[in-house]
Parts: structure tokens; C-alpha cells; sequence
């Protein structure tokens, strides 16, 4: 069976995609939080995915994980702001640096 090539054209504005830095926290634990609220809404009460405990829970593990050395959290930034982003860990005897 043969390989078939397909063009790919993206007619979106640009994207960049960096690693995050610490004044990254805020914009992300926003969009984590509504992703969440998102996919969790009519499945889990409320308070279990935005409550003030489960936002600072949320938050702190962003804020940990962009201050770790065993994960890396990329932004994808467009227009300037943050639009989306994702945390890379690493496997066992591999690393991300």
C-alpha cells in the first residue's frame, strides 16, 4: 500500500510555542481551570473541579511544575496571550533537557 502525501495548509494566526516561566501562572491556571470545568461539568459536583481549594490545589501544581526539572510546561502563545498549554514528563532513564 502506498504512502499517500497530504498538503496541510493552517490558515490560523501564528503560534509560537515556548517553554513557560513563572509569570506564565496565572494565564495558565486560568485555562486549566476552565478546561476543567469544561469536561467535569454535569460529572462531578461543583466544588470537586472549581472550588477555592481544588483552584489552589490546581494552581500550586503549575507553580510546581514549571519550577521542576522533571517537567517541562510549554506555552502556545498567540496574539501575544497565552492560548493553550502542556507539561511534559519525562520517562523513566530519559530526560527532557
Amino acid at each position: 500500500m502506498a504512502v499517500q502525501r497530504v498538503k496541510f495548509h493552517m490558515s490560523t494566526p501564528s503560534v509560537m510555542v515556548r517553554r513557560a516561566i513563572a509569570e506564565d501562572l496565572d494565564a495558565i491556571a486560568d485555562i486549566h481551570a476552565r478546561a476543567r470545568a469544561t469536561y467535569y461539568e454535569g460529572h462531578l459536583p461543583p466544588e470537586d473541579y472549581s472550588g477555592a481549594e481544588e483552584l489552589q490545589r490546581q494552581r500550586a501544581g503549575v507553580e510546581k511544575a514549571i519550577a521542576s526539572d522533571e517537567r517541562v510546561v510549554l506555552c502556545a502563545v498567540r496574539d501575544g496571550r497565552i492560548a493553550g498549554f502542556a507539561v511534559l514528563v519525562s520517562c523513566a532513564g530519559s530526560s527532557l533537557n
